[in-house]
């Protein structure tokens, strides 16, 4: 066997074992990109954390090709005109694209009227607001039970679970 010959198997083997995953303050990276806090506890000033990009909505309206996924921070909402990709940049903050439009990340619950369906990173019950994840109405507070059985609900929720609610289109008469 040949010195070029032993090289590419060393070489292939090297390359073979990595994983080709980033770990900033880490040498042992748990996923694609795996990012620790130089200092997790104790009482340093020192700052950590992410830094998003940070645009105006004239900027986020004007991108060309966007990935889907992509996160910006809008910091000034009163460039540019609320159409096309920016018509839900409404006010300073998190937006993220989700293939045709920016969609806001920090939505409250105060901006919901009573009774709306929202989208939340929650995976339990939080503040009022209750999973639709099948289980039986018997097992919610006593206010959400008469609440799910004004809305015919006697047995079970629904099971949202990884599903896209979505309006009907109305036909007029």
């Amino acid at each position: 066997m040949n010195k070029k010959t032993l090289f590419s198997i060393i070489f292939l083997s090297i390359i073979n074992t990595a994983y080709s995953q980033i770990g900033i303050n880490t040498s042992n990276p748990q996923s694609t990109l795996d990012i620790n806090a130089k200092n997790p506890t104790g009482t340093t000033t020192n700052t950590d954390g992410i830094l998003i990009p940070r645009v105006d909505r004239q900027r986020a309206q004007n991108m060309g090709t966007i990935e889907i996924s992509t996160i910006i921070y809008i910091n000034d909402y009163t460039t540019g005109s609320q159409t096309a990709k920016a018509q839900n940049i409404d006010a300073n903050g998190f937006y993220y694209y989700n293939g045709s439009v920016w969609e806001k990340i920090n939505k409250t619950l105060l901006s919901y009227p009573i009774g709306s369906i929202t989208q939340s990173f929650k995976s339990a019950d939080y503040s009022g607001w209750y999973l639709l994840n099948g289980r039986a109405v018997s097992t919610l507070p006593v206010a959400a039970q008469v609440a799910a059985a004004s809305l015919g609900l006697t047995t079970n929720l629904f099971d949202a679970t990884d599903r896209t609610l979505k309006l009907k289109t109305r036909q007029k008469i």
